[in-house]
């Protein structure tokens, strides 16, 4: 039996930095870091100096703030 590591358990996600999740929310990595300090941007985990998200936490987050709206429809008078 080997005791080798062969990567995290399947259960566990892989954290992302900041550049994929700025691409993702469509900012760069300033405007992430001014959503988090004001504590408007998605969960992240801090880990030392670095800043690390799961991917599935920022997806949740990103569908919470979508807002879908309907177009509106102009009804012109006979």
């Amino acid at each position: 039996m080997s005791n080798s590591f062969t990567g995290p358990p399947p259960f566990i996600e892989q954290l992302v930095g900041r550049r994929p999740v700025a691409k993702f929310i469509g900012t760069s990595e300033r405007g992430l870091l001014n959503l988090l300090s004001r504590g408007e941007g998605p969960p992240y985990l801090r880990i030392g100096r670095l800043i690390r998200f799961s991917p599935t936490a920022v997806k949740a987050w990103a569908a919470s703030q979508t807002e879908i709206t309907q177009p509106r429809i102009e009804i012109e008078p006979t």
